[in-house]
């Protein structure tokens, strides 16, 4: 465990802002605007982890656009609904030093210097022994900051952490949860319109198409192709979402048809996406 005292020179601690909790915000986990398809059972699963079996550190492990952090987010909220606990969220995209770990937490949570006082004694004093739930998210370029996840839980007997990334942590007391792309339409489902539009891939594409494309709707005729962009995608929630934003140019059939020919099609994504979460390239690279 490294021996942070001090913040790094681009992190200057913040001023105190009146009121006992107003630094909370800061690690407000963001308001989801679409829904969640086809992780009903991921929730409950790491849901009861972090309860009923009192898994203090979760990794949510798998694909670059697989979901991780959707993933998290609800947990958040069903966490904050079912507890009424605190809930930080602290993402850390921007970092590639695990050094930086840390001095990131304690500068969201506005821990002020104290002489020689470790930064993990002083983040453990600010967060209290009340139960609260933190959520590290992209941690995988900073993973050797694992030691000091570590420490932060032994500082905090009452805080559980889920974080998100693309490798575990390998630590002990850490629970494994892989994240699969979502359940792929049988070819038996794309002759029962109603079993098909439940599937979640299906449900996912159909979903974010309407906010583009308002007209689509689900028929026999264009069934084969809307299950058939969802198995070429192979289920990977970030592709699917970029490929239905094309659907108000291209029939669905158009669509998959290119597909076949160019993944490279999957560009632009929605503006207040993360940079590496615009494209589907630029996921896999980052």
């Amino acid at each position: 465990m490294r021996d942070l005292h001090a913040f790094p020179p681009f992190l200057d601690p913040l001023v105190p802002q009146s009121g006992s909790h107003q630094w909370r915000g800061m690690f407000a986990p963001p308001e989801q605007l679409t829904p969640l398809f086809g992780r009903d059972d991921d929730l409950r699963s790491v849901l009861n982890l972090i309860t009923s079996d009192h898994a203090r550190l979760v990794t949510l492990t798998g694909a670059p656009g697989v979901g991780k952090t959707r993933l998290a987010l609800a947990i958040c909220g069903e966490w904050q609904l079912a507890t009424g606990d605190e809930v930080f969220f602290v993402p850390l995209t921007a970092l590639s030093d695990a050094a930086l770990v840390l001095p990131t937490i304690a500068h969201g949570l506005n821990v002020q210097p104290e002489g020689d006082v470790p930064l993990v004694e002083r983040v453990a004093a600010t967060i209290g022994t009340h139960s609260a739930l933190m959520v590290l998210d992209n941690f995988e370029q900073v993973v050797t900051a694992a030691s000091d996840v570590i420490d932060l839980l032994t500082h905090c007997p009452s805080l559980t952490i889920v974080v998100t990334s693309r490798a575990a942590l390998r630590v002990r007391g850490e629970y494994e949860w892989h994240v699969l792309p979502l359940k792929l339409p049988d070819i038996v489902e794309v002759d029962q319109l109603t079993i098909l539009a439940l599937n979640p891939a299906v449900a996912l594409l159909l979903d974010r198409a309407r906010a583009h494309h308002s007209d689509l709707v689900l028929t026999k005729a264009n069934a084969p192709a809307i299950a058939g962009i969802c198995v070429r995608l192979e289920g990977i929630p970030l592709a699917i979402e970029l490929a239905a934003a094309w659907l108000k140019l291209f029939s669905p059939q158009m669509l998959v048809d290119r597909l076949a020919q160019d993944l490279e099609l999957l560009r632009e994504g929605a503006r207040d996406l993360p940079e590496r979460q615009r494209t589907l390239s630029g996921a896999i690279a980052w």
